[in-house]
Order: structure tokens, then C-alpha cells, then sequence
């Protein structure tokens, strides 16, 4: 169990002890000296200072800090995280975890170390890539938290994954929706009545029903192209599969 050296230099208080620490794959022993807090009323004495030394040595005393931790995101990312996306996920998965690791995690979180980052560490990751479309970012969010869940797994880090409680905040688009009008809503209860076997009626109906987005929509083409005769026609109807 550390205690550390607590000693006050230049108006603050200092705690100086050592911690180990992975340097090129080989675990080194590391002489650490840490600002505690400035020499004033609420610190005073050597006595207060040992007690925000304690506060501060409490994790690695309890074993929670570990010689892996101590790996840049970065590292850890080239090491563990993408070697085991590879031979764990897809093709198409592993390329969007490495361009993602390449265009996003690397250049604002790659040189913090894996126990020193935090929620504002990540809120400050999505906060600069807002001006991408919201799916972006919390695709970025969903990376980010996966990288760090892989660390928490192999031991190398402890506690909750601080990627969760980030808000991803990106550029959000209205929808272009369309709103039936009344002889339209006639003819669905008409058709739903009559329990008539009209293929288009009832995608219209069930599209409605669970708010189906263009993208979805969009995959019955190929099933009711337009101008297919039979089933509902929508002169206004956004969806091209249901055009004129």
C-alpha cells in the first residue's frame, strides 16, 4: 500500500509515489509527481494535503488501477481493440471500426491514456464532429463506447464505461412527411372492411402504421414498381413507389 511523499513546492502541495506502467509492451516502474491543491484555507497544513493524497492513491491502493491503463487510446486501439474487431465481426463492421478509429478516435482521444479518460474527454469528441448528421455522430458514440467496453472486458480498466453518459448532438434534418387525406384514409378503412387482398393497400397501411422511413419504403419497389396497376395511387405521394 502506497502513501506517497507529500511535500509543498511553489504555493501548492505535491504528492510524489510510483506507479507501474506499460512502456513498449514491458511493464516499467515510474516515479509520478501530482499537483494535489494550492497552499490556502482549505489545505493548509501537510495533515490536509496527506488527506487529498490518500483520496488520490485510494484507486491504485484497491487495485483498480492497472499496468494496462496506463496504454494511449491509441496503442490500445492497434493492439487489442482492432485486432480483435478483425477476427471477431464482418468485413464491412471491422472497416467502420478502423475508419473510425482512423478519422475520429485517433486524433482527440489517441494520446490519453486509457484510465484517464473521461465522460467530458468524449463529450468533447462529439461535440467537435456536431456539424456531421446526427446517425454520424452517434455512430462516433456507439465506437468510442465499444472501444472502451473492450478495455473494461480484458481487465485493463475498472468502473463504468464513461462513453455512456455523452450526448451526442448532431445535425438533425426534418422529415418530409406526407399526411393522408381523407378520401385516402377512406379507401385504407374501406379496404381493411372488406378484407380485400390488395398487396399495395396493405403497404401503404402497414407503413403508416410504423412510421416507415423513405430508406424503408423505398426496399418495395422492387415488389410494386410504380404505375403497377391495382392498389392505391398517391398523385402527392412522397414515396416513389407510390408515385403518379
Amino acid at each position: 500500500m502506497q502513501r506517497g511523499s507529500v511535500f509543498k513546492r511553489h504555493g501548492a502541495w505535491h504528492v510524489v509515489y510510483r506507479i507501474t506502467e506499460v512502456v513498449s509492451g514491458q511493464p516499467v516502474r515510474k516515479q509520478v509527481t501530482k499537483r494535489l491543491a494550492a497552499v490556502g484555507d482549505e489545505c493548509r497544513t501537510v495533515s490536509d494535503a496527506r488527506l487529498l493524497a490518500q483520496d488520490h492513491l485510494r484507486p491504485m491502493n484497491l487495485g483498480s488501477i492497472t499496468p494496462e491503463g496506463s496504454m494511449t487510446v491509441s496503442d490500445f486501439a492497434q493492439k487489442y481493440f482492432l485486432p480483435a474487431v478483425v477476427a471477431k465481426k464482418k468485413p464491412s463492421t471491422a472497416k467502420f471500426y478502423k475508419d473510425l478509429v482512423d478519422n475520429h478516435l485517433d486524433p482527440l482521444l489517441g494520446t490519453i491514456r486509457l484510465r484517464d479518460v473521461s465522460t467530458l474527454d468524449v463529450q468533447r469528441l462529439l461535440d467537435a464532429r456536431a456539424s456531421l448528421s446526427q446517425a454520424s455522430v452517434l455512430r462516433i458514440k456507439t465506437g468510442a463506447s465499444a472501444l472502451l467496453s473492450h478495455a473494461i472486458r480484458l481487465g485493463f480498466v475498472h468502473g463504468a464505461n464513461v462513453a455512456r453518459e455523452a450526448r451526442a448532438e448532431g445535425k438533425r434534418t426534418d422529415a418530409d412527411t406526407y399526411a393522408y387525406n381523407l378520401d385516402e384514409v377512406l379507401l385504407m378503412l374501406e379496404c381493411a372492411r372488406a378484407r380485400t387482398h390488395c398487396d399495395r393497400c396493405r403497404c401503404v397501411r402497414g407503413a403508416t402504421g410504423v412510421g416507415d422511413t423513405r430508406t424503408e419504403m423505398g426496399g418495395l419497389r422492387r415488389r410494386f414498381p410504380p404505375h403497377s396497376e391495382g392498389g392505391l395511387a398517391h398523385p402527392r405521394r412522397r414515396y416513389k413507389n407510390f408515385g403518379e
